[in-house]
């Protein structure tokens, strides 16, 4: 994979979407989980940035259920679960073309020392 060609094009809602092409995919023609986990992790970084945090993430964790084929884009949609004084919880629902989940990603962070007022 190339990092070059990665495009997340961001939301004002907090989402985003990565076209998928060619440079990205292995030879089965789908996407490798570590590079679905790395653009989940754009994906949730974006949102904490449209929420206006300044946030440093501890872990991510992924859930995958289905291949992410070639071919269109897949929509990353965030929410946080938690977002507390300290420490916030953040899910991804990764989509296929498809409109199927393909992958669910839950990320837990704190937030910065000014973020937090400290």
């Amino acid at each position: 994979m190339d990092p070059k060609i990665v495009r997340v094009i961001p939301h004002a809602d907090g989402s985003a979407r990565v076209d998928l092409v060619p440079g990205l995919l292995n030879s089965r023609g789908t996407l490798h989980g570590g590079v679905l986990m790395a653009l989940a992790q754009l994906a949730q970084e974006h949102s904490c940035r449209v929420a206006s945090l300044q946030v440093r993430p501890l872990r991510l964790n992924v859930t995958y259920l289905r291949p992410a084929s070639g071919g269109g884009s897949l929509e990353f949609r965030s929410a946080f679960v938690r977002r507390g004084r300290r420490l916030w919880t953040l899910r991804t629902e990764i989509v296929r073309p498809d409109g199927v989940t393909a992958a669910i990603a839950t990320g837990t962070g704190t937030m910065s020392a000014a973020a937090a007022g400290a």
